[in-house]
């Protein structure tokens, strides 16, 4: 262990104050600066994204680095994860996937648990930046740049869909295209893993469309919904609830 310099008296010697102009206070200075600045703007611009976790992508809606995934501190996001990739393999673990497509992939945080249940997993979003990352992180997956409005796959391609809290972001004069997709790319004898919000249909957002179960069931038809459950062990996490209602919906035979 390295020794603690002491001063002569032996008490440790106090941490010296940093001065006024010192490079660290004048950079949060700069940063509160800039938020307050970006709020302001965002007053008189109502429908400004500046200084969000999110942006328009088109007609979509994507996110900023700290925008993917949200927990209040480091040690609460490892464990929603943890919680989250459970869950994944508790549903799909006995459902001997072929081939799988992850829709919205962003950065590729579950995607090595997705692939990992799959023969061959392609993994897709619209946010480049987040596309060049994944494949940076995880070389040997398959990561591309695709919306979902006309997705470059033959009907019947997949076995699995998954979508994790991507389609409640799909604006309600899109989703009924982007669903229809997601059913022609999935095979017949295929399954439907959704995370997504739905403890608050029909509330005013920006950004974010809470659907109810019934909604996603009405649209997948023959599918049927199997399993509806909120990740409870992340809700027990003190600031933080699920990221959705996880649904699996199965063909029927």
């Amino acid at each position: 262990m390295t020794p603690v310099a002491r001063s002569r008296d032996g008490e440790r010697p106090a941490t010296p104050r940093l001065p006024y102009d010192s490079p660290m206070q004048i950079g949060r200075t700069g940063r509160t600066a800039r938020r307050i600045a970006t709020g302001i703007y965002r007053r008189i611009n109502r429908n400004s994204t500046v200084g969000l976790p999110w942006r328009q992508e088109g007609d979509f809606v994507t996110f900023e680095w700290d925008g993917f995934v949200d927990a209040p501190s480091i040690p609460a996001l490892f464990a929603r994860h943890h919680y989250e990739t459970a869950r994944i393999r508790e549903l799909l673990a006995d459902k001997n996937v072929q081939r799988s497509l992850e829709f919205g992939c962003g950065y590729g945080r579950l995607s090595p648990t997705i692939a990992s249940l799959s023969t061959q997993h392609t993994a897709i979003d619209i946010n480049a930046e987040a596309v060049a990352a994944a494949r940076v992180a995880h070389p040997d997956l398959d990561f591309r740049l695709s919306s979902g409005s006309k997705m470059a796959f033959p009907d019947n391609t997949f076995d699995l869909v998954v979508t994790w809290t991507v389609l409640q972001h799909v604006r309600p004069e899109r989703i009924g295209g982007v669903l229809s997709e997601l059913r022609r790319v999935l095979a017949a004898e295929g399954n439907l893993l959704l995370c997504e919000e739905t403890r608050d249909p029909g509330a005013e957002m920006r950004h974010c469309w809470h659907r109810e179960p019934s909604f996603y069931a009405d649209r997948f038809t023959p599918l049927r919904l199997t399993h509806s459950s909120y990740i409870e062990e992340i809700d027990r996490i003190p600031g933080m609830t699920s990221p959705g209602r996880v649904m699996l919906f199965e063909s029927r035979s």
